[in-house]
């Protein structure tokens, strides 16, 4: 096994050390994950569900939101207690963000707006760490319910029938299961 001390050693094993985004592409590591959940942030703060200013809460307030949302969604007070610790984790923060980043990538329409997102993001600078990222964009996740993608096309989703796929791999991830 790889040993780098952080959530992504199975997936370096897996890839040979390389280190690879959610696109299974050789990544230039957290600065381009980081980019990526600002890009799905801004994306998902779109709808009028998910108030902007959980990207500027501090992590106790976005624990509390994160517990009342999960709650909401039907998740045990286990699940929804290990969902917000893991959250606000800078250790689990990285893993969590690929987790979400990756659930997020299996509708076509937001996997397209994620990218061209990213794109114009990935040439500005990034302030926010990735603990502050990920903790957001799980919160807005268990908030959105639906979502407009493209101005051009004017895509609705809905956030309803994604939301058990994306929150059981995150749930996965938290608790260790492959």
């Amino acid at each position: 096994m790889v040993t780098t001390g952080d959530a992504t050693d199975d997936r370096l094993q897996q890839t040979g050390g390389i280190r690879v985004n959610s696109y299974g592409v050789p990544s230039e590591g957290e600065q381009e994950l980081t980019v990526v959940t600002d890009a799905a942030l801004g994306l998902l703060m779109q709808s009028p569900e998910v108030d902007r200013s959980i990207v500027d809460a501090p992590p106790s307030v976005l624990r509390v939101e994160i517990l009342d949302a999960a709650r909401q969604n039907g998740i045990s007070d286990e699940d929804a207690e290990m969902l917000a610790r893991a959250a606000t984790s800078e250790i689990d923060a990285t893993g969590l963000a690929e987790v979400l980043i990756a659930g997020l990538r299996h509708t076509e329409a937001i996997r397209e707006e994620l990218d061209l997102a990213a794109a114009r993001r990935g040439e500005l600078m990034v302030i926010d760490p990735i603990s502050v990222g990920a903790a957001a964009l799980l919160l807005a996740v268990l908030k959105v319910r639906r979502v407009k993608v493209s101005k051009k096309d004017g895509v609705d989703i809905s956030f309803d029938a994604a939301r058990p796929g994306i929150l059981s791999g995150v749930l996965a991830f938290i608790k260790g299961s492959p």
